[in-house]
């Protein structure tokens, strides 16, 4: 039988197979040489020119962050002292601090070195939420870095958003112990700084990553594969805003062939 494959056959296969990026100029047998490879810097896609009155990206401080030592409280209560801490605050950097002051999450807190808050513009068009800091994030004290940053950005600039018009956070905002999944009681603790995070960055349109986060900020209980694409109105504190979910930074990583559904949710936020 002849297995001969054309070229673009090949080409066709390793794009579906989501090798979709070129890392050096010539062919190299890694069968023949144990040499490390030495990539080259990738092209930076041109992105769009920005706005009039575009706020430059701005990370918020990043905050070591000490365990506390504070009585454990039940999930509710935990909640409702969530709610209590939030009144009154009226910018970002209040908020910050307030998070960083409290006590109710201490399955998270007390394993986390740093409390990461939000990342980008003070008031983007685009609001991105994930689930939780990563490693590297931990590691490196601050929000989106690395594969995950590029992926994000680049998708955005597709739909002419560039990293100046975005901003970025989390459902929760310590590194989970051992990267593991949030408990459901968690992410409801956390939910009310994610909803005056959303209050005061006022958003054009928010764009939430994963089934959890989706399912947390929209109060539904379908799956992703359901959600994706599909734009709802939340209100918080009597402002209406545009939200929609898709799938998450790591899955989309890791699974190229959602790129398509991803790309399906982007072509409906309008701003």
């Amino acid at each position: 039988m002849d297995t001969q494959m054309t070229p673009l056959a090949v080409l066709q296969w390793l794009q579906h197979m989501g090798a979709d990026e070129v890392t050096t100029t010539t062919p190299r047998n890694w069968f023949e040489t144990t040499e490390a490879p030495t990539l080259q810097t990738p092209v930076q896609a041109k992105s769009p020119a920005p706005r009039a009155n575009v706020q430059t990206p701005k990370q918020s401080q990043p905050t070591a962050h000490t365990p506390t030592t504070a009585p454990v409280l039940g999930a509710d209560e935990s909640i409702a002292l969530a709610e209590n801490t939030i009144q009154g605050i009226e910018n970002m950097a209040d908020l910050q601090t307030a998070i960083q002051n409290f006590t109710g999450c201490p399955s998270l807190q007390n394993t986390a070195k740093h409390t990461l808050v939000y990342t980008g513009a003070e008031n983007p068009d685009i609001l991105c939420i994930g689930d939780a800091p990563n490693i590297v994030d931990e590691q490196n004290g601050t929000l989106l870095n690395g594969a995950e940053q590029v992926l994000l950005h680049r998708m955005l600039n597709a739909i002419g958003i560039s990293p100046e018009q975005m901003a970025y956070t989390n459902r929760t905002f310590w590194f989970p112990p051992g990267g593991r999944s949030l408990s459901a009681s968690e992410t409801q603790i956390c939910l009310p700084f994610v909803k005056k995070i959303i209050a005061l960055a006022k958003p054009k349109h928010i764009l939430l990553l994963g089934t959890d986060t989706a399912r947390a900020v929209l109060n539904v209980t379908e799956p992703i594969g359901q959600l994706n694409g599909k734009t709802h109105t939340i209100t918080i504190d009597s402002l209406e805003f545009k939200a929609t979910p898709t799938f998450s930074l790591p899955t989309i990583l890791t699974t190229p062939a959602r790129k398509k559904n991803v790309w399906q949710a982007l072509t409906k936020i309008k701003l």
